[in-house]
């Protein structure tokens, strides 16, 4: 009886560690700002995610690449 028990604690524990973990997203988005003649250094990138009005910004390094970390995930 006691071995059935410790066998559903931790099955339920178990369970209940996947969904927790399982809630945990992010996103983010990088690349590089160029033209004919190269990378674009300072250049201001902007982000939007439309269905809450979030505005994420970066300016892009002295090779052009941006990072935009931390971005909302997903939309309507």
């Amino acid at each position: 009886m006691k071995k059935t028990i410790k066998l559903l604690l931790i099955s339920v524990l178990f369970l209940c560690s996947t969904a927790i973990m399982a809630q945990v997203t992010s996103s983010g988005m990088n690349g590089l700002v160029s033209s004919l003649e190269g990378p674009i250094m300072g250049a201001t990138v902007v982000a939007t995610h439309t269905p809450s009005g979030t505005i994420y910004g970066a300016v892009s390094n002295d090779q052009g690449r941006y990072n935009l970390p931390g971005m909302r995930v997903g939309g309507p």
